[in-house]
């Protein structure tokens, strides 16, 4: 008989755990964006360039 009501007072305990967790998730907005992270996979990543990034190369003639 023992062995039940511990095994029930281990299972509330972690219920109340994860209960505790789930809101505290809800309160720092943890689910906030559902719609974003399921089509973000959708879009393309730029392809990575083969030339190497030069810098400005703008006429500053007119500044003198």
């Amino acid at each position: 008989m023992i062995v039940i009501a511990l095994l029930i007072f281990i299972s509330l305990s972690i219920a109340i755990g994860f209960l505790i967790s789930f809101l505290w998730n809800m309160k720092s907005g943890q689910y906030d964006d559902m719609y974003s992270p399921s089509v973000r996979m959708l879009f393309d990543d730029k392809p990575p360039s083969d030339k190497p990034n030069k810098p400005d190369t703008k006429d500053n003639s007119e500044d003198q």
